[in-house]
């Protein structure tokens, strides 16, 4: 899946999430169960997705300055 999709995905997630909040917003379900959890552990899961697909890589690490950059350029 390319960049562009997976921020399409995860861009519609979070913007139903905000509509459900706007439309039902005295709704327990939406706000504990919808934007409490599942809207969260979903982007989550794929943030933690991309960065083991991209662990090993990218350049760069955290000991320098120099370092943080190329980890920043990808």
């Amino acid at each position: 899946m390319l960049a562009e999709q997976i921020f399409s995905l995860v861009s519609t997630v979070a913007m139903a999430a905000w509509l459900l909040l706007a439309v039902l917003p005295r709704q327990r379900w939406v706000a504990e169960t919808v934007t409490g959890v599942v809207a969260p552990a979903l982007l989550a899961a794929v943030y933690v997705a991309i960065v083991l697909v991209e662990w090993g890589e990218s350049s760069g690490g955290f000991s320098s300055l120099a370092e943080v950059a190329l980890l920043f350029q990808n």
